[in-house]
């Protein structure tokens, strides 16, 4: 989850740097570590509404290059073309 309205996955793809994709690609076990590239197959699904902020915990996961706090939540589908 990324605390923005928008609710477009390219408006929001747009919002990342490319570290921050990887460090959310860490945290979901894609990649083994940061210095790793992300599969240029991956298929994004993407959502500023995804997730009710009650059921986020306080603290963020951590906040992305532009400022953006995101929230890293096991249990979302991986899925690759």
């Amino acid at each position: 989850m990324i605390d923005t309205s928008l609710n477009r996955e390219d408006e929001i793809l747009n919002l990342l740097s490319n570290g921050d994709v990887r460090r959310i690609g860490v945290a979901l076990g894609i990649i083994p570590h940061r210095d790793c590239a992300m599969p240029p197959n991956m298929m994004y699904d993407l959502s500023g509404f995804a997730v009710s902020p009650m059921d986020l915990p306080p603290t963020p996961t951590f906040r992305s290059e532009s400022g953006h706090k995101i929230w890293i939540r096991e249990g979302f589908n991986i899925q690759y073309l």
